[in-house]
C-alpha cells in the first residue's frame, strides 16, 4: 500500500494533484468511453433482451453503482439494482440469461466483484466491466469493457470514482437511446450535459470556494465527528465523502439520507458538530433548507454545497457555491470535488502523522487487491 512507499506529505500532495486533475480525466474518459460504448458495447447489448440490470462493486465502486443506478432507472427504464459485490455473489439466484451485470472496480482486482461477474456469466447473463486497467483480472470475466482514463491513481478513490460515474452515465443514456426510450433531442441534451461536466468541475474549484474550505477545515479540525447529508443522487455524494473522511481524516463520520436524518440523525447533533449538507436544486432541496434552519437553531456548524447561495446566506456557516445547470442525476461528479478538498485540508489541519492507509497490507489482502 501507499504507506510503504511514500511519506504522508507525499501521499497528501499526490492525492491533491489527483483531485485537481479530475476534469481532464473525465474529459478523456468521456471521449474514449463514448467510442467504445457506441462501437462495441451497444452492438453487443442490442442483440439481447434484458429484464433487469445489476451494478456490482465494493467500497467506492459500490457507491458509484448506486449513483449510476439513478440514471439507468430514469433513462433505460429497466429494473436496476446496485448491489454490494460480496452480497451479490452470495445471493445471486435471481440472475439469469435475461440479466445484465455491470461490475465496477477501479483496479480491476477486487475479488468479490470478479467472482460476481464470473457467477453471472455461468448463469447466462451478459457482463460489462467499468475499470481503469485494460489488463486487469475483471476484464477476463466481462463480455465488454469500458476503460476509465486516470493515468496514475493515487490515494483514496477520487478520480477513479468520478470517471466511473461518468462512464456509467454515458452507458445508460446510450442504452436508453438505443432502445428508443429517449429521443434524439433528449439524447443530445444529456450528452451535452455530460460533456459540460469538466467545465463545471473546474468552475467549482474557484478561489472563493478554496478559501471557504480552508476556513471550514480549521474550524472543524478539533472535531472527531461529522455528519454528511444528502437526498437522491446527493446521498451518493454523501456516501463517497463519508468513506473519504474515514480514510484520510480518520474521524467518526456518518452519511445519512436526508429524510432519515430528520427521523433519527438529528438526535446526536450538538452545538458545533460539523454538518456537511448537499442542497442542490432538485427533489431534496426544500428538505435541505428546512434541516438547515433546525441545525442553525441547535448551533451546529453547517457546511453546505448549493447552487442557491442567497437562500443559505443566513443559514450556513460555510457555503460552497456550486454551478447551475447540471441535471440532478449527474451532480455528484461536480459537487463531490469541494468536499474532497475539505477532507484533504481537514486531515492536514489535524496534523496526522500516519503514512498512507491505516493497517496497510492487512486491508489489501483482506479485500483481494493482492490476489
Amino acid at each position: 500500500m501507499l504507506g510503504d512507499f511514500m511519506s504522508l506529505t507525499e501521499f497528501l500532495a499526490k492525492t491533491k494533484e489527483n483531485i485537481v486533475k479530475q476534469p481532464e480525466f473525465v474529459t478523456a474518459t468521456l471521449l474514449m468511453a463514448d467510442r467504445d460504448i457506441q462501437s462495441k458495447v451497444i452492438p453487443l447489448l442490442e442483440r439481447r433482451t434484458f429484464e433487469k440490470i445489476f451494478l456490482v462493486g465494493c467500497g467506492d465502486s459500490y457507491f458509484a453503482g448506486q449513483g449510476i443506478q439513478f440514471v439507468f432507472n430514469k433513462y433505460v427504464k429497466l429494473p436496476t439494482f446496485a448491489e454490494n459485490a460480496f452480497e451479490f455473489k452470495e445471493y445471486e439466484n435471481i440472475v439469469d440469461n435475461e440479466s445484465l451485470v455491470i461490475g465496477i472496480s477501479a483496479g480491476g482486482r477486487t475479488s468479490a466483484t470478479i467472482y460476481a461477474l464470473k457467477k453471472a456469466k455461468e448463469k447466462g447473463a451478459k457482463t460489462v466491466s467499468i475499470t481503469n486497467f485494460q489488463e486487469s483480472p475483471i476484464t477476463k470475466v466481462s463480455d465488454a469493457i469500458i476503460i476509465t482514463r486516470v493515468p496514475e491513481p493515487v490515494g483514496p478513490p477520487t478520480s477513479t470514482t468520478t470517471t466511473a460515474l461518468v462512464a456509467g452515465y454515458l452507458l445508460a443514456i446510450n442504452m436508453g437511446y438505443s432502445y428508443g426510450i429517449i429521443d434524439d433531442d433528449k439524447f443530445t441534451y444529456l450528452r451535452n450535459a455530460l460533456i459540460s461536466l469538466p467545465t463545471k468541475m473546474k468552475w467549482i474549484m474557484s478561489d472563493k470556494n478554496k478559501e471557504t474550505n480552508m476556513t471550514a477545515s480549521k474550524a472543524f479540525s478539533k472535531s472527531n465527528d461529522a455528519y454528511i447529508i444528502g437526498g437522491g443522487p446527493a446521498f451518493i455524494t454523501a456516501e463517497l465523502i463519508n468513506a473519504l473522511m474515514k480514510e484520510i481524516v480518520l474521524i467518526h463520520s456518518e452519511a445519512i439520507e436526508i429524510e432519515e436524518f430528520c427521523h433519527y440523525g438529528l438526535i446526536p447533533v450538538e452545538k458545533d458538530t460539523p454538518i456537511i449538507l448537499f442542497a442542490r436544486s432538485g427533489n431534496s432541496y426544500n428538505r435541505a433548507k428546512e434541516i438547515s434552519q433546525v441545525l442553525k437553531n441547535i448551533g451546529a456548524r453547517i457546511y453546505v454545497v448549493t447552487d442557491k447561495y442567497e437562500e443559505f446566506r443566513e443559514l450556513a456557516d460555510y457555503i460552497i457555491i456550486a454551478p447551475e445547470g447540471i441535471p440532478e442525476e449527474f451532480s455528484p461528479v461536480v459537487d463531490i470535488i469541494p468536499t474532497q478538498f475539505l477532507s484533504l485540508h481537514w486531515s492536514i489541519d489535524r496534523g496526522l502523522k500516519l503514512k498512507g492507509f491505516r493497517y496497510g497490507d492487512m486491508i489489501s489482502k483482506l479485500i483481494g487487491y493482492l490476489e
